[in-house]
């Protein structure tokens, strides 16, 4: 039963005086919708207060919420938030739900305590939720995820002390799953101990749409075929375990049972998001495999090279850095690379943006610069830098498992030709100009840069290997979710 309950209004004034007060100091919709818990339930009664994503109606979120209702081990009042154009606002977010809680507590004639109270949220709704969320029992966001609000390295959600729980899909094409797994590694989940308040879970097959949608896809999202209600089920179940877990009514069995059973989706996620995780660790030690790559196949694999990777945070640092070579003390080449990180500007933290770097950039020394450094080898190839980049390409692919390497080819975007364009100077090269992976006639490539100097150029430029290169966690990006998108969206 959905039972709507008046919170505010902008009450009878002149006309543009009430438009400028509801504009400027409305604390939401005229209405939420209060679903009281399914029959059947025992215990105390416990609240979930529930933000909508943006554009989404309230009304459709109902049949997630009647399934998390269903999920937990006790009486579950569910309470959606309306707003004004269906865009979930942060503005006076806090006394509109302590309102509303004091409403629901009159109603029932008796106090719902803090710590059964739980804020939840989908997508945008999730953010805003989660700025007020300390001061209640727990946290589930949907789709949604700590945002660094302009610093991409920085997050709260270590510091966050009270049980959330990160829920999200590995089709999202709007809350890609690389966010999640930038926070997964904060995760406390284990079989073999109680702590679970922080758990990041990626749901297979799962997409933004379903969480409100049967049969609508949101612009930027990936189609699924999995039945709405069967994804919107096992939201549900995830949901209502992570409650059950933290209930201080919940007898240990249960609680026991429980956590077995989240550790279950738990492991199916960590499946899921292990090739993020590898691409990311690909991409930190990129320039110097790249540079190792260059030496084993022009000087052959057995040759003796140490390999050292410095990185310069600033463009115009990493403009006036070489790399360089020396002589060891064991009279082996002692080779440094440089590297430069070009992130897509990023500053409110957006989801649908793609965390993994535009391009990286590796300062590095050619195989035949080794040999002049007083290394007896002959050269027996040049390696370029499209070779790397199409190395690159096919180790990431590696990391797909075989249902998704299965999606990607039947997107018809396949992403395997290397174009490579040399310039001659290191402006033309540094200069960032479009996105490396590109698209003409039907056809998907990246367009690697690079810049060679021969032994003949002056000294402190000569012999060098430059390379720009779109990185593993970038290639993967589009592997599993850009090759994805409809281009209808």
């Amino acid at each position: 039963m959905i039972t709507k309950i008046s919170t505010s209004s902008c009450g009878l004034r002149p006309l543009l005086a009430s438009l400028i007060f509801c504009l400027f100091f409305f604390e939401g919709y005229s209405s939420e919708l209060v679903v009281r818990p399914p029959d059947g339930k025992v215990g105390k009664e416990q609240v979930l207060i529930f933000l909508p994503g943006a554009r989404v109606p309230a009304e459709n979120y109902q049949d997630l919420l009647s399934k998390i209702q269903n999920e937990v081990n006790r009486p579950l009042w569910t309470i959606t938030l309306k707003f004004l154009g269906d865009v979930p606002q942060p503005l006076r977010l806090k006394s509109r739900v302590e309102r509303v809680i004091k409403n629901l507590n009159k109603n029932l004639d008796s106090k719902i305590l803090q710590e059964d109270i739980w804020l939840s949220g989908h997508s945008l709704g999730g953010i805003n939720a989660r700025r007020i969320a300390s001061e209640y029992g727990g946290l589930i966001l949907l789709s949604s995820y700590f945002d660094r609000l302009g610093d991409r390295n920085k997050s709260d959600f270590p510091k966050f002390e009270r049980p959330v729980l990160l829920l999200s899909g590995e089709l999202d094409g709007l809350t890609r799953p690389a966010y999640l797994v930038r926070d997964a590694k904060f995760d406390t989940s284990s079989i073999n101990k109680e702590d679970w308040n922080k758990s990041v879970i990626l749901l297979p097959e799962v997409n933004h749409s379903l969480f409100a949608y049967d049969d609508y896809l949101v612009n930027g999202d990936l189609p699924t075929t999995l039945n709405p209600s069967v994804g919107r089920k096992l939201i549900a179940k995830a949901a209502g375990l992570f409650m059950t877990i933290h209930s201080n009514q919940t007898e240990a069995r249960l609680k026991a049972n429980s956590m077995e059973s989240l550790y279950e989706l738990k492991k199916q996620s960590d499946e899921l998001m292990r090739s993020y995780e590898t691409a990311y660790a690909m991409d930190s030690t990129l320039c110097g495999d790249a540079q190792g790559l260059i030496i084993k196949e022009d000087l052959g694999q057995n040759t003796n090279v140490n390999i050292n990777s410095q990185t310069e945070k600033g463009i115009h640092k990493f403009a006036l850095a070489k790399p360089t070579i020396e002589i060891g003390s064991k009279k082996e080449p002692i080779i440094t690379t440089v590297k430069f990180v070009d992130n897509y500007r990023n500053i409110i933290d957006l989801g649908n943006i793609s965390l993994a770097p535009k391009a990286s950039f590796c300062k590095m020394k050619s195989a035949e610069s080794v040999v002049n450094a007083d290394l007896d080898e002959e050269i027996h190839k040049k390696t370029s830098c499209s070779k790397i980049q199409r190395r690159l390409m096919l180790e990431t692919l590696y990391l797909l498992t075989d249902k998704q390497y299965q999606r990607y080819l039947e997107s018809g975007k396949i992403l395997d030709i290397v174009k490579e364009k040399k310039n001659s100077t290191g402006i033309g090269w540094l200069s960032s100009g479009s996105d490396l992976i590109d698209e003409e006639d039907g056809d998907y490539f990246v367009n690697t840069r690079s810049l060679y100097t021969n032994l003949d150029a002056p000294k402190l430029f000569n012999g060098m290997t430059y390379c720009k290169l779109v990185t593993p966690a970038r290639l993967l990006d589009w592997y599993l979710i850009d090759s994805l998108i409809p281009d209808s969206n």
